[in-house]
C-alpha cells in the first residue's frame, strides 16, 4: 500500500518477456481504506510500517538535496 500506491505504472507481461507493455500515468488521486491495516496480521502489519519509514526517508533526502541545490 505504501510504495506501490505512489507510483502509476501498469504492465502486462506478454510471451517474450515480463513487463514489455505498458504505460505510467500518475494518479490525481488516491484513496486508502484505512480500515484493511487492521485485517493484518502484526507482521504484515510491522513489515508495512517499515516501509513507510523507507519511504519518508526517501521523501527527505530528495527534498533535502533539491533545496541544497539552489543555496
Amino acid at each position: 500500500m505504501v510504495d506501490s500506491s505512489i507510483g502509476g505504472k501498469t504492465a502486462i507481461d506478454p510471451p517474450l518477456g515480463k513487463n514489455l507493455i505498458g504505460a505510467f500515468w500518475q494518479p490525481e488521486r488516491s484513496f486508502v481504506d484505512l480500515a484493511f491495516l487492521e485485517t493484518l496480521p502484526e507482521r504484515e502489519f510491522i513489515n508495512g510500517m517499515a516501509e513507510v519509514i523507507k519511504v519518508i526517508k526517501k521523501f527527505v533526502f530528495v527534498f533535502k538535496v533539491d533545496t541544497d541545490s539552489f543555496f
